[in-house]
């Protein structure tokens, strides 16, 4: 298995925030040509939900890795440093 890159892209209605109103999927989209580009051997998954709306959009290294909240495009290049650091500690799940 190899690491994987979760991302919520969660859409809720406008009363309650999600990932998705603030941009998550875009974002994710973003991460998965920069992983393709890169040839990087990551995983992306988008999921329903990484339970902190009010602090998203969210994303997690897995398995067990770091939690980012609030993600900005201005974020991607530190998150995608982070991907293979992560990738590179954990050699067996390559």
């Amino acid at each position: 298995m190899k690491p994987q890159f979760i991302v919520c892209v969660k859409q809720r209605d406008g009363s309650v925030p999600s990932c998705a109103e603030r941009g998550s999927v875009a974002l994710a989209d973003q991460l998965m040509q920069i992983i393709k580009e890169k040839n990087l051997n990551i995983g992306l998954v988008k999921i329903q939900c990484l339970g902190q709306c009010a602090n998203g959009p969210n994303m997690r290294l897995a398995p067990g890795g770091e939690f980012f909240h609030r993600v900005e495009q201005k974020d991607l290049d530190r998150i995608v440093g982070k991907m293979i650091e992560f990738s590179q500690a954990n050699p067996s799940l390559g």
